[in-house]
């Protein structure tokens, strides 16, 4: 059930996401992954849409995501949703380099469930979610290599205090302490070179590999995480640079708790495989250009 209501945001998504008028524009993002690890197996899913109002350039709207995630960790099996509502932020300007960036603030209801032979547990939670996004790309008559650039910082910290009901084998349910849900994570894409696949009408198809690299710390186990990886992206040139598609596939490595002579193994690595769809489909008034040889 979960994939055919995740199926059916994505094609509203893709629906929606090429409807402008004057006043208004519908952005909308969805994909998922799997990831791996010793033991541990699981994927999860998103959806995303933003209805931005705006002026020359700037814009303010409504922003909701949903996000669901499934794993196996060592016999533990786990469910959880999430689901945000709030504000979205968005302002550009367009040159040489062409500079796009978001701000969306909401708030995050989280649902989990988690269970083993032994035991069941339930957790809810009243979260406040920050994104901040800001992309820079040469313009198409400047670019070079590695002229795209992709920098996300996502944060989240609990509002109210958890919720959280646990059920041993043969016993009540009891509350307990709550796993604090508290994070961080920045992520950057470095495009490495845009490559032009063919023209349609007045637009390019462009192919990108891509570097990653990212960085996460968790409140609920005191511990941090560094991301690597490569990955392909498809976009549009038309006025702008418009991310499609795209896969990466990267290495998520433990970092500890940072703890002097803590003693403490680090964690087995864990690969992620993402797929993401981005429909976004900023206009601009064109500028004149001067097209010289190179």
């Amino acid at each position: 059930m979960k994939r055919v209501i995740f199926l059916v945001l994505l094609l509203i998504g893709m629906i929606g996401g090429t409807v402008k008028t004057p006043a208004q524009e519908i952005i909308s993002v969805a994909g998922g992954g799997i990831f791996r690890s010793q033991g541990l197996a699981g994927d999860y899913e998103f959806a995303e849409a933003r209805v931005m109002f705006g002026g020359k350039n700037i814009r303010i709207g409504p922003v909701a995501n949903v996000t669901w995630v499934y794993l196996v960790d060592n016999g533990y099996y786990y469910k959880g949703m999430n689901w945000t509502t709030g504000i979205s932020l968005d302002n550009w300007s367009q040159g040489q380099l062409n500079r796009y960036n978001w701000l969306n603030l909401g708030y995050k209801h989280s649902y989990d469930r988690g269970a083993t032979t032994q035991f069941m547990s339930w957790q809810r939670d009243n979260l406040m979610s920050i994104q901040a996004g800001l992309r820079l790309n040469r313009d198409i008559y400047e670019r070079s290599w590695f002229g795209n650039n992709l920098l996300i910082v996502e944060a989240q910290f609990g509002l109210t205090p958890g919720e959280a009901i646990l059920r041993l084998a043969g016993e009540d349910y009891k509350s307990i302490a709550p796993y604090k849900k508290g994070q961080i994570r920045i992520s950057y894409e470095k495009g490495i070179k845009q490559i032009p696949l063919r023209q349609i009408k007045a637009s390019e198809v462009d192919f990108e590999p891509l570097a990653h690299l990212g960085y996460g710390f968790e409140s609920g186990n005191q511990r941090s995480y560094l991301e690597y990886g490569l990955g392909l992206g498809f976009g549009l040139f038309r006025d702008w640079y418009h991310d499609i598609f795209k896969i990466k596939a990267f290495m998520r490595h433990d970092l500890g708790t940072f703890e002097f002579k803590s003693g403490e193994a680090n964690k087995p690595a864990t690969l992620y495989i993402e797929v993401v769809c981005n429909l976004l489909s900023l206009s601009f008034r064109k500028a004149e250009k001067t097209e010289t040889k190179k």
